[in-house]
């Protein structure tokens, strides 16, 4: 067993993991914390994408990062090389309730709220617009040469934006930032945008295409650049403010390309503003892209890797910058496979694979033993690799029922990116009660078994107070796990796993499941297939429970075979949400 380190004993400062919302974070730590996986790169194209993601996944982040004042300030090879050529020049708009709570309930006809809509998010863009040109600006070798800049870009852009204002009162950007502003907090929409400038109250992104052609190489730019706008938060856009985005996916862009983030199920219209024309996806107009990561993928390695060692370095406590991976901090038992724990816990280091199998075959229906030892040893590799997870789980299962034992079988480095699922935000959580542990007791496996039992208790009681759907939902998830643990640990050892259809009957029967189960995928308590993540969740659906209920109700962590389960979830069920 590697050795465990005991450094936070008896610390007493701020847990560095207790902040798990990107959106609150500071420029410099966005920087600071931030891993460029496979899926940020690939973002910097010239094709409009949607970027579906669950809770937690990492949209705001990727987004946010993509900013030309952020990206320069990375020290990677390829953000340089796309500083350098300014191809792709990215802008973060962010569509919060705060935003879109200014206009939205006011009462005005639709039409009229739709052109608020893309007079209101024209003016947020073009501050954020001009906030990357002053980035851009600040590249000048003296103050001399910023302010010129800055004088000149300012007086051509205010030339297309603001006509009736002289030249002379344009001194640099800030000034135009001043009058965006100013025009944004006395325009009032009962009033009307009769006072607002045309080109404001035209398509979304129009003023940013409307100075670009004039201004580009003003900015040490080779070529007219791709301005990618970063679309985050669309979840809170309206069905028919969608339709605004839509458009755009539609038509000639003119140096604009869109990447909005939302969550699964969100994106709920490919209308456009003109009528019968729709948006097409896979790659037509648009393409959906998945930010969840796997959590054995290498993206999900470096990013855990990252922020762990980068937040225990801010609580300054002596030697803590030898930790550099999550290993190093969480210890190691063998290869930190699922056998190595049970080995520990039963004392058993010494069986080989063959001794083990040999305690599997016992448990297995009377049929699969005979198939079993009639077979070739060479055979025998793949039924202990099929059998042997759920095997370790229904034995430590049993440990645990052992008076107030506690085994340590949840445990490892690998087991709790199983529990965060390839989730940033799950993982902080968990390092959260994971690190507060570590400031009383040693991080041996018992005691990591103890954290995410716990934690995986409490994620799934939370499930009752997500919006709406969340009480029936965490009582359909209840009882889905409790027949999926009865094929786990009642009677012969059978192929099972997390894995599960719900039977046709039910969707029948309650047309709010699909609201349901859409609710459980967006807050990563249940998975589903590809198709259905990016499309709709149907009666043909292939489910599995998040690896943190698995944890909280002693499932294998992997597909089995997928039984379809009936559910006594009714109409009587829902009629709490009817009367509502």
């Amino acid at each position: 067993m590697k050795k465990r380190v005991n450094w936070l004993m008896g610390y007493t400062g701020s847990n560095p993991f207790k902040d798990h919302q990107a959106r609150t974070f500071e420029n410099e730590k966005l920087v600071n914390e931030f891993y460029p996986t496979s899926i940020f790169w690939s973002l910097f194209n010239d094709q409009h994408e949607i970027l579906v993601g669950r809770r937690g996944s990492g949209k705001t982040i990727l987004l946010k990062m993509m900013r030309y004042s952020l990206l320069k300030k990375m020290h990677h090879k390829e953000a340089k090389k796309i500083i350098s050529e300014k191809k792709h020049i990215g802008i973060f708009t962010p569509m919060n309730l705060e935003f879109l709570g200014s206009f939205l309930h006011q009462a005005v006809y639709e039409k009229d709220k739709l052109l608020f809509f893309q007079f209101a998010f024209n003016c947020l863009l073009s501050r954020s617009f001009l906030h990357e040109i002053n980035s851009i600006i600040d590249e000048q070798e003296t103050t001399i040469l910023k302010a010129l800049k800055s004088k000149e870009l300012a007086q051509m852009i205010a030339n297309v934006w603001f006509p009736e204002i002289k030249e002379s009162s344009i001194n640099n950007i800030e000034d135009i930032d001043k009058k965006i502003i100013n025009l944004y907090e006395n325009t009032v929409i009962i009033d009307g945008l009769e006072n607002v400038p045309n080109i404001f109250k035209k398509t979304i992104c129009k003023p940013i295409q409307a100075v670009s052609s004039i201004i580009f190489k003003l900015l040490g730019c080779k070529e007219e650049p791709t301005w990618i706008i970063c679309i985050d938060e669309a979840e809170f856009l309206p069905k028919e403010l969608q339709r605004c985005i839509n458009t755009l996916f539609r038509s000639d862009s003119k140096g604009i390309v869109i990447k909005v983030a939302t969550l699964p199920y969100h994106h709920k219209t490919k209308e456009t503003l003109i009528e019968k024309i729709f948006a097409e996806s896979n790659g037509n107009d648009f393409s959906y892209v998945k930010v969840d990561m796997a959590f054995d993928s290498d993206d999900f390695k470096n990013v855990t890797n990252k922020l762990c060692k980068t937040r225990l370095l801010t609580t300054q406590i002596d030697h803590i910058s030898e930790i550099e991976t999550l290993e190093s901090f969480l210890g190691k038992v063998g290869d930190d496979d699922l056998v190595d724990y049970y080995r520990l816990e039963t004392k058993s280091q010494n069986k080989t694979q063959e001794q083990l199998l040999n305690e599997i075959i016992p448990q297995l229906s009377h049929k699969r033993k005979e198939n079993i030892n009639c077979v070739q040893k060479s055979i025998r590799k793949p039924i202990y690799d099929k059998f042997a997870p759920i095997f370790f789980t229904r034995e430590m299962h049993k440990k645990s029922k052992e008076g107030n034992r506690m085994p340590g079988w949840y445990a490892g480095t690998k087991m709790v990116r199983k529990i965060a699922e390839g989730n940033p935000r799950r993982f902080i959580r968990i390092m959260n009660v994971i690190f507060e542990k570590a400031k009383e007791n040693k991080l041996n496996p018992k005691a990591q078994h103890s954290v995410i039992i716990n934690f995986t208790n409490k994620d799934c009681e939370a499930t009752k107070a997500l919006p709406i759907y969340g009480p029936p939902l965490h009582d359909l998830l209840d009882e889905l796990a409790e027949q999926l643990k009865r094929r786990t640990h009642d009677n012969e050892l059978i192929y099972s796993g997390n894995s599960f259809q719900i039977n046709e009957d039910d969707f029948d029967c309650n047309k709010e499941l699909y609201n349901c189960l859409e609710l459980g995928v967006a807050y990563l308590h249940i998975n589903v297939d590809e198709d259905s993540f990016f499309s709709k969740i149907t009666k043909d659906t292939k489910f599995s429970l998040s690896n943190s209920f698995s944890a909280n109700y002693w499932l294998p962590m992997r597909k089995g075979d997928y039984p379809k389960l009936k559910t006594t979830l009714r109409q009587k069920t829902f009629q709490f949400m009817k009367k509502k």
